[in-house]
Order: C-alpha cells, then sequence, then structure tokens
C-alpha cells in the first residue's frame, strides 16, 4: 500500500466524512485498513476528495488509471450541472467591448 494510503479508522472516526467507494486497499476486499484509491464524502457539505496512487513513483500509469475513475466513475456519481452565462464576466465583458 501506498504510504499515504487513507487510513479507514481515521475516516470512520470522524462524523463528517464516510467512505464513499474504495477501489483498492490492503486486503484487495474493500475492507481494508489502508486505502488507496478512494474516495470520501463529506456529509455535511456532499463534497468529495479522492486519491488515487499516493506514492512517489514516477513510473506508474497514473493518468490511465484517473482516465478510468472520471469515465466509469465519476461520469456516473456527480451530477453535471449547466452553466448559466448570465452574469458571468466573459458575458459581461463582451458585452461591454461590443459597445
Amino acid at each position: 500500500m501506498p504510504p499515504r494510503a487513507f487510513k479507514r479508522d481515521q475516516i470512520e472516526a470522524n462524523p463528517e466524512w464516510e467512505i464513499e467507494i474504495v477501489f483498492g486497499d490492503n486486503t484487495g476486499d474493500g475492507n481494508g485498513v489502508f486505502m488507496d484509491p478512494v474516495v470520501i464524502r463529506n456529509v455535511e457539505t456532499d463534497g468529495r476528495i479522492g486519491i488515487i496512487m499516493q506514492v512517489s513513483n514516477d513510473a506508474l500509469n497514473r493518468g490511465e488509471v484517473m482516465t478510468e475513475f472520471l469515465n466509469n466513475w465519476l461520469a456516473e456519481v456527480v451530477e453535471a450541472l449547466g452553466v448559466d452565462p448570465k452574469g458571468k464576466l466573459p458575458t459581461l465583458w463582451g458585452a461591454l467591448k461590443s459597445r
């Protein structure tokens, strides 16, 4: 396990956070003590923190793993929200420049 993996007991001891999904751990069954990759979720704000390959090794295939994570998990879990351009800086700047 990477030396900076999340530790299950620390997450479970904090009532503000919960383990959302474990992709890898030291037992291989999702119930291990050390978790990486893993996503935890703040129960008050619904914010998330994910760690992936927290180890100093530039030879790892982080790009491939991150792509798989984004395409196969995040896109299904986190709903994309539309952006209303009204009142946003680029729209305002464009209106000012066109005067």
